[in-house]
């Protein structure tokens, strides 16, 4: 028998066989694979250190806010506080201003009772010396003598209505 002849010695090399492994062709896939990937992580950094200075950006612009805010709020409690010393002074001032004006109500009450004490005394020995003139009792000396006491009661009157006593003593006849 005769020998037969390997024809594929002979053909001409078919370009759609590649004559390389099945692992070269793996190694050269991950290869790629592992190229895109690293694209793709180089991307994803990148995007990363963008969204990381714009969080940077939006703390500082929250914390300068926040700043501002309790800046405000520190300014309305010390105006508060203020406001507050301010009402309860002038509520202290006014009640001192009523307590005066109570007293000063008070001395003027006292000034008129002496005032109508005064008159009425007045009014008593005017009705007296009036009696002792129609009666003609009264002698000019002791007519004197009441026509004195009756202008110095006259003038303590005066003095009473016009001129108080502002050292806090009480006026004595």
């Amino acid at each position: 028998m005769g020998r037969k002849l390997n024809s594929n010695i002979f053909q001409s090399p078919n370009i759609d066989q590649d004559p390389v492994s099945p692992s070269v062709v793996a190694v050269r896939n991950l290869e790629e694979e592992l190229r895109r990937t690293k694209r793709n992580v180089g991307q994803l950094e990148s995007l990363v250190e963008v969204l990381q200075s714009q969080v940077n950006v939006l703390a500082k612009e929250q914390e300068h806010r926040l700043v501002g805010v309790s800046q405000a709020l520190h300014q309305m409690e010390k105006s508060i506080e203020t406001q507050q010393r301010q009402m309860k002074l002038n509520q202290a001032q006014f009640a001192e201003h009523i307590n005066e004006h109570k007293e000063k109500d008070l001395q003027v009450e006292v000034l008129i009772e002496r005032f109508n004490e005064s008159l009425s005394m007045f009014e008593n020995q005017m009705h007296v010396l009036k009696k002792k003139v129609e009666s003609g009792d009264l002698s000019l000396i002791n007519f004197r003598k009441v026509l004195e006491a009756v202008v110095s009661q006259v003038d303590r009157l005066y003095d009473t209505a016009v001129r108080p006593d502002h050292s806090g003593k009480k006026n004595t006849y």
